[in-house]
């Protein structure tokens, strides 16, 4: 497992880093957001727990 910073508000960051479990690529990178991997947050934590997700965003099953 490597540590890879992140500070975009993205489904996969947590705590300034990418929390995706997998590879894998569900967007496309701009220059407003350079990652492939680049997941909207859109509100989905409203609490204090931190799911995971797949690649393609949606929940992580596997835990």
């Amino acid at each position: 497992m490597s540590l890879i910073n992140c500070t975009s508000d993205c489904v996969y960051q947590y705590d300034g880093y990418c929390g995706l479990a997998r590879a894998g690529s569900c967007g496309a990178p701009s220059i407003a957001e350079p990652c492939v991997n680049y997941v909207p947050r859109h509100g989905i934590l409203n609490s204090n727990s931190q799911p995971s997700y797949t690649a393609d965003g949606s929940p992580d099953k596997s835990d």
